[in-house]
């Protein structure tokens, strides 16, 4: 990959690491504010702490996701797939920065994780 886009990924990546962090940290606030145990099970108040706690999850996660491929870019192996060690091609990088997986792994690892019928 040609360094320059690798350099206008790296900046998205550091961009969405941001937004991420600051949801984060909107979805914590929200959160302390209404503390579950004062909420009544099925109630509106119960069902929107519920979401906001499951999308804080999801923000945690993808925290993680931004910060290894930041290390990968750092670490001279973002264009290496994970699994096989071949180049993940960069129009899938340029399409999915946070990808570890070249077409191919990726792919068969969808093909694992279906299930049998």
């Amino acid at each position: 990959m040609i360094t320059l886009e690798l350099t206008e990924i790296k900046q998205r990546l550091q961009t969405d690491l941001q937004k991420t962090k600051e949801e984060l940290e909107r979805l914590t606030e929200l959160l302390e504010e209404k503390q579950v145990s004062g909420l009544d099970a099925g109630s509106a108040g119960f069902y929107t702490w519920e979401m906001n706690l499951a999308r804080k999850e999801q923000a945690v996660n993808q925290l993680e996701i931004l910060r290894n491929a930041l290390n990968r870019i750092e670490a001279g192996t973002y264009e290496v797939c994970a699994q096989c060690g071949r180049c993940i091609n960069p129009e899938r990088l340029e399409i999915l920065p946070t990808t570890t997986l070249c077409l191919n792994c990726a792919t068969k690892q969808q093909a694992e994780d279906l299930p049998d019928f």
